[in-house]
């Protein structure tokens, strides 16, 4: 895939205490890619106040320009969610990335 092509990862996620550990390294997996024009957009569904703020802390400390993040307005289905994900990325190529998977660098 030529350089210049951005590809949107998409992640959705349940910000859940339990699930925390999981999108850190999701995350990590994504920061870890070889692949440079790409970008990491994480949509938030509905879940407690105490891990959205802490998975919007997790991104913050990152100081990464290419990660967002799009709270859901609402109770949405998985399917709305993906939807909603699609709809703020930016990149040509679109990827799932999911927030309990481990992805290989390149």
């Amino acid at each position: 895939m030529p350089v210049d092509v951005l590809v949107s990862c998409l992640m959705v996620t349940l910000p859940s205490p339990h699930r925390l550990a999981f999108l850190k390294r999701a995350i990590a997996a994504y920061c870890a890619q070889t692949y440079s024009s790409r970008e990491l957009v994480i949509v938030l569904d509905q879940g407690t106040a105490e891990a959205k703020a802490a998975i919007m802390d997790h991104v913050a400390t990152l100081g990464r320009v290419d990660v967002r993040i799009i709270e859901s307005p609402r109770a949405m289905s998985l399917g709305a969610l993906r939807n909603l994900s699609r709809a703020g990325a930016r990149g040509k190529v679109h990827c799932q990335w999911d927030d309990d998977d481990l992805h290989h660098p390149q």
